[in-house]
């Protein structure tokens, strides 16, 4: 008779479940560095599209934190549903110009901090300077920051960002 015992059976998953153990963790931080990403790469094509949009129309166009509170223009010359305060943009952010152009909030399980409330880009593509950092569970150490000088060039930086 050919076939496995039930001891050889038992052995094997035994050996699969170590495995996937010691697999558990780096598969999580995979996750999160592709969250991360996510949330980086989707708030660099929003400050894109607001500098492109104010070089295109000739108007001021802004990528800022976004409130469900604020309902209308703030009286700071921030476009309505903005909140033009530093802090963690809890409700993620959004562009405008003439109007809402984009929404965008981060990925699950990631926080995003700025040293400012908007990013205005004026029609020469000239950008008021801020960091914003993009944070998970793991803190500081595996943070990517997205810096954008005064001539509006975007530039991701990784790790040694404050969260918070």
């Amino acid at each position: 008779m050919r076939g496995q015992t039930l001891l050889e059976l038992l052995l094997v998953l035994a050996v699969l479940a170590v495995l996937g153990g010691l697999a558990a963790p780096t598969l999580r931080h995979f996750a999160l560095d592709l969250g991360r990403d996510a949330t980086v790469d989707e708030l660099a094509r929003g400050l894109a599209l607001a500098r492109v949009t104010a070089q295109a129309t000739g108007v001021t166009a802004q990528l800022c934190r976004a409130s469900a509170k604020a309902a209308t223009t703030n009286g700071t010359g921030s476009a309505a549903g903005c909140l033009d305060a530093v802090g963690e943009w809890t409700d993620g952010w959004q562009v405008a110009a003439s109007g809402v152009l984009r929404h965008g909030s981060p990925a699950s399980g990631q926080r995003l901090f700025g040293n400012r409330g908007s990013i205005y880009f004026s029609p020469s593509g000239a950008a008021t300077p801020v960091t914003l950092v993009v944070c998970d569970l793991r803190g500081s150490a595996f943070a990517r920051s997205l810096v954008v000088s005064r001539s509006g060039r975007v530039r991701t930086t990784n790790g040694g960002a404050s969260c918070g």
